[in-house]
């Protein structure tokens, strides 16, 4: 049996370091070491054993040393915004793939986030070129979606004659916000922001 305990409280460390490291990554071994009520050393062990089992990357040295999860899947693509850019053929073709052993619910929201956000750089950027980055690692999933535009904040502020382009985030907290309703209802920023841990424009 206590063999068992301590491998059952081996895998809690574990897998807590993997579900804390991404929001601290500079403290980890500190916030391990209070967790568990164990030594920073013995902290140390657990989070080096990750690094060597490649879960974890290690950057810098001593002091300034961070951690990161290591993903298990990392593709960047650079897009061209025109009228043969579609967003859906995009997921399907090149971010669907990737989702191996994702749960489907998991896969459902990342499909409906990424699709909105590229959907709204193609169709209010203004731009020239996009980017989409994902990023797939142990209890992580990451994705980015950039574009040369003029920028969702100044857009709204001169679609509705805001005095400054901070005013735009209020507006666009309340939900419902479209530059264009004829074609979009203007929930997509509002329930993508919600349907995540992390949101960030």
């Amino acid at each position: 049996m206590a063999v068992k305990s301590s491998k059952e409280r081996s895998r809690q460390i574990r897998d807590f370091i993997i579900e804390s490291v991404d929001l601290n990554s500079h403290g980890i071994t500190k916030l391990v070491s209070e967790k568990f009520g164990i030594s920073r050393q013995a902290s140390h062990r657990y989070i080096q054993k990750l690094v060597r089992e490649r879960a974890l990357i290690s950057i810098g040295k001593t002091r300034d040393r961070t951690y990161e999860l290591k993903p298990v899947a990392d593709v960047q693509l650079r897009l061209k915004i025109n009228s043969q850019l579609h967003e859906d053929t995009v997921w399907r073709e090149k971010m669907l793939p990737l989702f191996k052993d994702i749960p489907l619910h998991v896969v459902r929201i990342c499909e409906y986030g990424f699709t909105e956000m590229l959907n709204n750089a193609i169709d209010h950027s203004k731009g020239r070129n996009a980017t989409a980055r994902l990023a797939i690692a142990k209890k992580l999933i990451s994705m980015e979606i950039l574009d040369d535009g003029i920028g969702i904040f100044e857009k709204i502020q001169k679609d509705l004659n805001l005095e400054h382009p901070r005013l735009a985030i209020l507006e666009l907290a309340k939900g419902k916000l479209t530059t264009d309703p004829k074609h979009h209802t203007g929930e997509g920023i509002f329930f993508t922001s919600r349907a995540f841990d992390k949101f960030s424009i």
